[in-house]
């Protein structure tokens, strides 16, 4: 397969070097273009390699439900192409354990906090319904002082009892041998035993406390009826032991030996984040560390800065939900920002890849499922039903039967415009008015009654409120497109037309296809000069665009501009040899249709 370096995927992540490389794979550095975020993309060749290209994508999908911040991520967009599997995983460094433990001496209170780490792990790990089976120490990295866990290509379902077992034998417990007993908690339990006494393999014996030997002898117990039962278990003994210690007197630290860090990607799927930081301060300490300088980045006007900042403060403490709203509002488009609904989107994909719902209050659960709304692609629909799950309200129902598509249509709408009208916060009805406009633009219909319903809705509105409104503009165009969709009716253009005098009065940014489509309104309208002007806007957007020169210059010509028509067609037909082999049927013959009508003009 080519090597991807200097393209992008899905025009959302640029991939900037090759990190590693197997016969199956290959991991690249990738940047996220829309937040400036590094990311390890994952690249699985689907040819020769159909069993393991389904068996990670299954895996992959599971990864990515699982959130927790010591770990990893496993985004929930997976990008399966036609000739590769794209999976989007965090960028961590750090360094192996055993890597580390061959170049530097540690403490005993240091493994015993790493071991209660590793506990705290499993715990997360099996309440979550799933063994490990594969914990040894090339398959933990130190990051920043803390444990991460990686490659959970071994992990089981508890109660499982499929013959294909996974592990290294050094770290496997010995009913592996027997395969018709089912994986459980003990399984771990062997396995953190045995991590252990590799790690107190590094201290002096003199300094290993006999309570920890013995711990650890308990955990590796062959008969695993007769081991400790669960994580939890052996992390409470590890507590214990740690508060007979005297870390001073009894377990001096040395002296690290120096480390050349090495950037190590983790290019395994992982299982989730799990357990918690031990050290509840030094969590806290990087917490408001990230916030702090989020809130210099955005001081500064930089917004990508900041909300990465955000973002990985909201990892290293989920539960505060002002972290959230933060986020949110620096994402939301501005009034005058040209493409709305692209922008939304890209808010959406950062709280849905990047955030746990249940870390989200109410209130923005709801603006989110909201702008899901807008959004054509069923995933965010599928989000917007996770958001709302568990929620009651007038509001949450009403969402809830649009994202669904259940419940009569003409029923929904009677309860938005009762919402609108009970509302009296001019933030309140907007938003409901929004909501209302997004159902009609669905319908795609737009009767005199409702046009009146909501021309009386803005004029209800605080004025000043109302020109402030980030969805005043999007919702004036949810309506000028609407009704430039029906050509053919004389009063629809007509409205059409002072909607779209009102977006120019509050100097909208169109985009290209808002651009071409306010151009093919005018054009029915017989306003071929106001045209002219929109497909030309068209072309200011994306000078590539052939279609879009054909409309303008058709346009000019019905202004009896032929001397500008005659400019825009020699660029026209360097376009056109350029793309040629490229150029679908119909834009050909319109090409050629307008290449008659001009040679009628004496223009070649």
């Amino acid at each position: 397969m080519k090597k991807l370096i200097g393209t992008t995927l899905d025009d959302h992540y640029k991939f900037i070097s090759l990190i590693g490389e197997g016969a199956t794979s290959t991991v690249y550095l990738a940047t996220d273009l829309q937040m400036g975020a590094m990311w390890a993309i994952k690249v699985l060749n689907k040819k020769d390699n159909i069993q393991g290209y389904q068996r990670q994508k299954e895996e992959a999908i599971m990864l990515s439900k699982l959130s927790n911040p010591m770990f990893p991520r496993v985004l929930p967009t997976i990008y399966d192409q036609p000739e590769a599997l794209y999976i989007v995983m965090d960028y961590i460094h750090g360094v192996q354990l055993s890597e580390f433990l061959e170049n530097n001496v540690i403490s005993v209170m240091q493994a015993i906090n790493w071991l209660k780490q590793i506990c705290q792990g499993m715990e997360y790990l099996h309440e979550q319904g799933y063994v490990y089976c594969d914990l040894k120490p090339d398959n933990v990295v130190i990051n920043n002082q803390f444990l991460k866990m990686i490659d959970f290509g071994a992990c089981k379902k508890i109660g499982d009892t499929t013959n294909r077992r996974a592990g290294t034998a050094e770290f496997s417990p010995p009913e592996y041998a027997d395969r018709s007993i089912p994986v459980g908690t003990y399984t771990d339990v062997y396995s953190i035993g045995k991590l252990g006494q590799y790690i107190c393999s590094f201290l002096d014996e003199k300094e290993k406390p006999s309570e920890l030997v013995s711990l650890l002898n308990l955990c590796c117990e062959a008969n695993y009826e007769q081991r400790i039962k669960s994580a939890e278990d052996v992390y409470a003994a590890l507590q214990r032991i740690e508060q007979k210690s005297d870390p001073i007197s009894g377990y001096k630290a040395r002296l690290a030996i120096f480390l050349s860090s090495v950037i190590l990607c983790i290019a395994f799927f992982t299982l989730g984040m799990f357990g918690y930081y031990s050290n509840v301060q030094a969590y806290r300490n990087e917490f408001n560390s990230f916030f702090n300088q989020a809130v210099k980045y955005e001081q500064a006007g930089e917004n990508s800065n900041a909300i990465e900042a955000y973002l990985n403060a909201s990892i290293k403490d989920p539960g505060q939900s002002d972290v959230y709203e933060k986020i949110y509002q620096l994402m939301l488009p501005q009034k005058t920002d040209e493409n709305f609904r692209e922008k939304n989107k890209a808010l959406l994909d950062v709280f849905r890849e990047r955030t746990a719902i249940k870390n989200l209050d109410e209130s923005l659960r709801i603006r989110l499922a909201e702008l899901c709304i807008e959004q054509e692609s069923p995933v965010y629909q599928d989000y917007a039903k996770d958001l709302l799950k568990n929620m009651k309200g007038e509001k949450v129902e009403i969402l809830r039967n649009i994202v669904s598509g259940e419940g009569d249509t003409g029923q929904i709408v009677e309860q938005i415009k009762n919402l609108i009208e009970t509302s009296g916060d001019t933030n309140e009805k907007m938003d409901a008015l929004f909501l209302l406009l997004n159902v009609y633009s669905k319908l795609n219909t737009w009767t005199e009654t409702d046009l009146n319903f909501i021309e009386n809705t803005f004029k209800a509105m605080d004025q000043e409120a109302l020109n402030n409104h980030e969805k005043l503009i999007p919702s004036y165009k949810l309506i000028a497109l609407g009704l430039s969709n029906n050509l053919e009716d004389m009063n629809l253009r007509k409205n059409a037309v002072s909607w779209w005098n009102k977006l120019d009065h509050l100097h909208a940014e169109y985009t290209k296809e808002e651009n071409i489509t306010k151009g093919k309104l005018y054009y029915a309208e017989g306003d071929y000069p106001k045209a002219a002007e929109s497909f030309k806007a068209a072309i200011g957007k994306d000078d590539s665009d052939l279609l879009s020169y054909l409309y303008t210059i058709d346009a000019l010509l019905k202004s009896e501009n032929n001397s500008e028509a005659s400019n825009l067609w020699q660029r026209a037909k360097t376009l056109k040899e350029k793309q040629n082999e490229k150029l679908s049927a119909n834009l050909l013959y319109q090409y050629n249709a307008l290449q008659l009508q001009l040679e009628m003009f004496g223009i070649q």
